[in-house]
């Protein structure tokens, strides 16, 4: 709270004024009684007082206004909010007993929730999203003060959910950012200081010799640390970025002179601690060239992955044009280029591998670098065995674990990546909280920043983030890296929480760099976007972690004193009026003791205004004996916890279930409860130690003399148990940071028995043999099952099993249910066969799943046994409470099977009314159709209407035919087919078109009829012969022509193939263009090695000055010339030619 004591006297009672929230004043508080105020810095400040209903038998207007949600402005002090203010009434005066708290209480009114993420503390170039600008969106009423400069461009990872502000800002914030709110509640202004800014000493020097009545100092070493294990949460550590490549960091400072160690060692430490300083600032940059060439192989590997997939694609483009030459030669030019790709895309691959590979390469030696460090750095390159011996007596550890030093990724499980290739493009990094420019070597320049935001507006990659830190390493030949780890931004319009970027490439131009600001411009750039944890974040934060260990294990490594004491008022008496007006909340002042000249930090004062003599102040009241120095750091409890891992004991679950665990689970409460109850009622040499270090619970043993490693420690807001001596906790009660659920009250422990367990929410996790992690959850949400499956049994061996994989499996036998592996888990449904499957597709005839029911993931459903239905829907049909149906109108088809709905009817189709169906069947047999085909055995119908037989026509076949009930006719019927062929016709025939047939002729009429028949007939096929014939060369004839023919020779329009072709003489006829003085030849080609050559070529050209016939191997073939003899006639001209070997004989 902030108060100016010199503007405040304070020998004098203040004035009272009550107001409305807005501020207006709406009375002044004079008959006050018993006004007290405890002022506090770093914590919520408090006035109490009684207020009478009435003086002298006179109401007092200002009685009634005392309510809640009303503002008590304590004149010079501050403004404070009254609570609840209490009637009290003993029947001779009625008054209000009222409390009020400092302004600032107006937050705890107000709740925050932020999903998880990494956020900037403040940043006054680019305030959105940054945690003051958040807390002002939620309280505008107020604004933001002073802010030290150490937390601008801070960062730090956590989430939170429905917490109070205040007490937000007073747990959470103050401890990850390692600041301290300070609140001006006439101005409404939050200030904030950082734990490392230099804390002012006020010229107020108290001793005993004037207003201090007496000191008492005590030393503690219980929290003395001086080998400390560093951890953020999630993996990350500081073995990457300590020089000694260990996750230990050391400081024996206090310790390390000739009062405990012998000269040698001395001499010895300093010079290890020398060298390892040394090296901090070399490893660290070996560690950021090493990220830089890790995050160049990412995204150079990205861009490999891109030409394999390209390559694919080519590959793919190749098998369909292999294809297509089967049926069509004209593509043989596209298979060409096809394979002229396909090859240089290879040599793009071939080159982007050798770059990996030199890449990797100089990996693999920043990690040989970085080794050598290691060993430089080690103890045992400075001690010998027996003085490490001696050092370790004095290594006195602990470990710390800060939750806000994590890498997060997205919340998902899928990672979205995203790459640019061919990037021109200014980068442009602005509002910078540091810029540092680090050479390394010759070659390498460093450019580190911090905080700011990074601009992009390139068409291919639209860039605006914010930054939290990022590294550029440029090149001598120009080339560069560059890793970005950011918040916030976008992407090519595109969201993201956050990310990082990795991008090589080469400069366009050089780097222009200021204390606030970075620009570049690229040429050809790769980009690389990931909202996955990438290298090059993971060592940002390692670092900072690193960094923030060293600070911690400096306080830690020395012993602390605590001193309690008693003040004089002196703020009321005339002789120290100059203290009080430099008197200050949460400076300094100076303190005399036995010690030497203190600086403790004043953090508050009580006062009782009716007696100015009641005064206590309250300071800092822990130090150490080398340093009288006060910091903020002490007022901020870290977010440290206890190392490392509980061991859980890990149970086959079909074990549990055959072992009778109800019985052992209620024995062993039981037993352990007793045992637990005869050891603290027997217990004896047992020790209780309270101090400002909390409560401790421990047990002497005299026959070792020293305590039982199984200890009990209660401080603040926590209950530990250990069994190591604080080695490490085994439980754990009170408050604890979950990645998930963040900042919470609760137990951890490595077994947690009882008949009940309840609450709002569950969540177990547990490893699973594979190497996973199984998950499982219950909240208001509902109950989920991640990665593992849901299995119930019962008592005569049946199981149910629900999971992700198989589905919903039930069976009788839980022993052949599954196929199971070496893990006990299942690794396939257990068919009837003795086959596995995973799904009920894979069944094959004659085969069945041993499970009586089976649900898979696809929505096949198996089962044995009966199904009964009175809704739903099956196979397309919808199930209604007595029969099926689909369909309504002309479409629809129904199954009856009940007496409720059209009960006459069993099957119908084609109207929703089956009596005016299409098709239907009655359950008596009968049956409509508009149309159908009968097979097999059709006994007697009744034949009512026409019978038509279609388009295609029909037959009556095998039966008898009678038409026409005549008694008088011959067979009774006026036409009679027998099942012989006979027929008899009582009427008329008339025929058209037709012929006749005659049979039982004799020979000679016989032979004469045959005769003419056969002729012709003969006629008749040499005419069909003729035609085929003619149809065939008809045929052949288009098909040469239009280059279709091919049987052994193959001809199109343009092209003749053929083994061999005979002929007396081939001809190269032109064609008719004269425009085109080269009319073509002959042409010889050949295979050299895989390729295909145009070896030979004789042809025509009109060379303008005389007919010339060329012949010439267009690939540069050498020819052998084999004949016995050659002759020449005419001009030979080998001007132009290299002749060797050639006698000439001349006639």
């Amino acid at each position: 709270m902030v108060i100016d004591f010199s503007k405040i006297d304070l020998r004098k009672r203040p004035t009272f004024i009550l107001r409305n929230l807005n501020g207006d004043a709406i009375g002044v508080l004079h008959n006050i009684l018993n006004p007290t105020g405890s002022f506090n810095y770093n914590d919520l400040s408090e006035i109490q007082f009684d207020y009478p209903s009435q003086i002298d038998g006179e109401k007092l207007k200002e009685y009634d206004l005392l309510t809640g949600m009303r503002v008590v402005d304590v004149q010079g002090y501050g403004q404070f909010i009254l609570q609840n203010p209490e009637e009290n009434d003993n029947g001779i005066i009625k008054k209000k007993s009222c409390k009020a708290y400092s302004l600032e209480q107006e937050l705890s009114d107000k709740e925050i929730n932020l999903e998880e993420g990494t956020y900037c503390f403040w940043n006054p170039f680019t305030p959105d999203s940054s945690i003051l600008s958040i807390i002002i969106e939620t309280v505008p009423s107020w604004t933001i003060g002073t802010v030290s400069n150490d937390l601008i461009g801070k960062y730090r990872t956590f989430s939170v959910n429905g917490k109070g502000i205040y007490d937000w800002m007073r747990s959470d914030l103050q401890e990850k950012y390692e600041c301290i709110f300070d609140f001006d509640t006439y101005e409404r202004k939050i200030n904030v200081r950082s734990v490392k800014d230099i804390i002012s000493t006020k010229p107020v020097y108290l001793s005993t010799n004037n207003l201090i009545k007496e000191i008492d100092i005590k030393e503690n070493t219980d929290d003395l640390i001086t080998a400390l294990d560093v951890y953020g949460a999630d993996g990350v550590d500081i073995r990457s970025v300590n020089p000694m490549g260990t996750n230990r960091i050391y400081n024996l400072d206090e310790y390390m002179n000739t009062e405990y160690f012998s000269e040698d060692i001395v001499v010895k430490w300093n010079l290890w601690k020398d060298t390892f300083k040394s090296y901090q600032q070399p490893y660290y940059q070996l560690v950021i060239a090493q990220n830089m060439q890790i995050s160049r192989y990412t995204t150079e590997e990205t861009a490999l992955a891109e030409l394999n997939g390209e390559l694919k694609g080519l590959e793919a483009q190749q098998s369909t044009i292999h294809q297509m030459l089967a049926v069509d030669n004209s593509v043989h030019s596209q298979l060409s280029k096809i394979n002229n790709d396909i090859s240089a895309k290879k040599s793009e691959i071939a080159r982007q591998e050798n770059l990996l590979r030199t890449i990797q390469s100089q990996i693999d030696g920043y990690t040989t670098n970085l080794k050598d460090i290691n060993k430089k750095t080690s103890f045992s390159a400075f001690f010998s065995d027996e003085e490490l011996k001696i050092l370790n007596r004095y290594f006195k550890c602990g470990s710390f674990t800060d939750s806000s030093f994590v890498a997060t990724s997205t919340n998902t499980y899928a990672v979205d990546t995203q790459t640019v290739k061919g990037l021109s493009a200014i980068f442009n990094l602005t509002n910078l909280v540091s810029m540092t420019k680090t050479p390394y070597g010759n070659d390498v320049t460093f450019y580190i920043v911090r905080g700011g935001s990074v601009v992009v507006s390139a068409s291919n990659a639209a860039l605006d983030a914010q930054i939290v830190s990022g590294t550029l390493q440029v090149n001598k030949d120009n080339s560069f890296v560059f890793s970005l780890y950011l918040n916030k931004g976008t992407f090519n319009r595109n969201e993201f929480p956050s990310g990082s970027i990795a991008m090589t490439g080469i400069l366009n131009t050089s780097v222009a760099s200021g204390s606030t600001s970075l620009q570049f411009k690229t040429t050809s750039a790769t980009l690389c976007l990931t909202q996955d944890v990438t290298e090059y974040q993971k060592m940002s934060i390692e670092w900072e972690l690193f960094e923030y260990g060293v600070e911690m294990l400096e306080q830690m490594a020395s012993p602390t004193y605590t001193f309690e004491t008693s003040v004089a008022n002196f703020l009321a008496l005339d002789d120290y009026i100059a203290f009080a007006k430099e008197f200050s909340l949460g400076e300094q002042v100076y303190l005399k003791t036995n010690k030497g000249v203190l600086t403790p930090i004043v953090l508050g004062i009580n006062v009782n205004f009716d007696d100015m003599s009641d005064f206590e102040i309250t300071f800092s009241n822990t130090f150490k004996s080398d340093d009288p120095f006060f910091t903020f750091k002490d007022l901020v409890k870290k977010s440290t916890s206890m190392s490392k891992t509980l061991d859980f004991s890990q149970y086959n679950y079909s074990n549990f279930v055959n072992s009778g665990a109800k019985t052992q689970v209620k024995d062993f409460m039981t037993s352990a409860i007793d045992a637990m109850k005869n050891a603290i009622m027997a217990g004896e040499n047992n020790e209780l130690t309270i101090d400002q270090t909390g409560m401790r619970m421990r047990k002497f043993n005299p026959a070792t003399g020293d305590y039982s490693p199984k200890q009990v420690w209660m401080a603040h807001n926590a209950i530990m148990f250990t069994n190591d001596n604080w080695n490490s906790a085994t439980i754990g009660i009170g408050e604890f940071v979950d990645k998930n659920l963040g900042s919470i009250f609760g137990i951890v422990a490595p077994a947690i028995v009882g008949t009940i367990l309840a609450g709002s929410s569950i969540v177990i996790e547990s490893e699973k043999q594979d190497g996973g992690v199984a998950v499982f959850k219950v909240d208001a949400e509902g109950a989920s099952l991640h990665n593992a499956s849901f299995n119930l049994y019962g008592s005569t061996g049946g199981r149910i099993d629900l999971g992700a994989i198989y589905g919903i499996v039930a069976g009788t036998n839980k022993n052949t249910l599954f196929y199971y592996d070496n893990k006990g888990q299942p690794s396939g449904v257990r068919t009837t066969g003795n086959r596995s499957i995973t799904k009920i597709s894979d069944l094959i005839s004659g085969d069945e799943p041993n499970a009586s029911f089976w649900l898979d993931m696809s929505g096949n459903a198996y089962l044995k046994g009966k199904i009964i239905a009175t809704s739903g829907e099956i196979g397309g049909f919808t199930i209604a409470s007595s029969y099926l149906y689909s369909g309504s109108g002309s479409t629809r088809v129904a199954i009856n099977g009940g007496t409720s709905y059209y009960s006459e009817y069993a099957f119908w189709a084609g109207n929703s009314n089956p009596a005016y169906a299409p098709f239907w069947v009655k359950k008596n047999g009968d049956m409509k159709a508009t149309r159908g085909e009968f097979t097999g055995t059709l006994n007697a119908p009744n034949l009512k209407g026409v019978m038509t037989a279609d388009s295609s026509g029909g037959w009556i076949e095998g039966c008898g035919i009678r038409v026409g009930r005549n008694y008088g006719a011959n067979m009774g019927y006026n036409f009679y087919v027998d099942q012989n062929g006979n027929v008899w016709m009582n009427g008329s025939l008339t025929l058209k078109d037709g012929s006749i047939k005659w049979s039982n002729l004799d020979q000679s009429t016989k032979n004469t009829i045959n005769g003419a028949y056969d002729a012709a007939n003969d006629a008749l096929d040499a005419a069909y012969d003729a035609y085929d014939a003619a149809y065939d060369a008809e045929k052949l004839a288009k098909r040469i022509a239009n280059g279709e023919f091919r049987n052994g020779t193959f001809i199109n329009g343009t092209e003749i193939y053929s083994p061999t072709i005979y002929a007396d003489e081939f001809v190269v006829m032109p064609q008719n263009n004269y425009a085109n003085r080269w009319t073509g030849g002959y042409s010889m080609y050949g295979y050299f090695g895989n390729t295909l050559y145009k070896m030979l070529n004789i042809g025509y050209a009109d060379t303008g000055f005389s007919p010339e016939i060329e012949f010439w191997s267009p690939c540069g073939a050498y020819a052998y010339w084999g004949f016995n003899r050659t002759t020449f006639h005419g001009y030979c001209d080998f001007s132009g030619a290299t002749v060797t070997g050639l006698t000439a004989t001349f006639a």
